[in-house]
């Protein structure tokens, strides 16, 4: 239902804006007109009779407020239509378990993980990963977004112990 009336507000939209330069060319010509002079305008007065510049004022100021409300509304409903996704990296540091990466855009392979159970999307292309790789059923958790409950068999950072940090003297 959504989608219909976000489609229905895009055709909407479209006539909005036929009629808004339909209401620019019907103005009167002048030597200061701007475009409905440069194309002949004068349409309204034979329409509206003399009244036709104050009518047209009203209608040009009404039709454009609607074209931005319209074009307003129209994003809003684009962006809220968009489902925020969590990528398997994040999802897996959320859960206290750290996945070794580097680029976060699917290019270096760092994050390479195999899926034992559970479906998944790719958000961007895995290119850090061969044809073979991919076939094999390795995903990169960085582009990568959990379509279902997921496994993913990965050597994780969990276990790392790094030497403390010293300080050396210098010369």
């Amino acid at each position: 239902m959504s989608d219909f009336l976000l489609y229905a507000s895009v055709v909407a939209l479209f006539l909005v804006c036929i009629l808004v330069v339909l209401v620019i060319l019907m103005q009167r010509p002048s030597a200061n007109a701007g475009m409905g002079a440069a194309l002949g305008g004068g349409a309204a007065e034979t329409v509206f009779g003399g009244e036709s510049a104050n009518v047209l004022s009203k209608m040009t100021t009404t039709l454009t407020v609607i074209l931005f409300v319209l074009s307003f509304g129209l994003y809003l409903g684009f962006v809220a239509r968009e489902k925020p996704s969590v990528k398997a990296l994040d999802a897996a540091a959320a859960a206290s378990k750290l996945i070794p990466y580097s680029c976060r855009t699917g290019r270096c392979g760092t994050c390479r993980c195999m899926v034992v159970e559970g479906d998944t999307l790719a958000l961007s292309d895995e290119t850090g990963l061969g044809a073979g790789e991919k076939a094999a059923g390795w995903i990169l958790s960085c582009v990568r977004t959990a379509a279902s409950d997921l496994v993913l068999e990965v050597e994780t950072l969990d276990g790392l112990s790094l030497p403390s940090p010293r300080t050396l003297p210098c010369k």
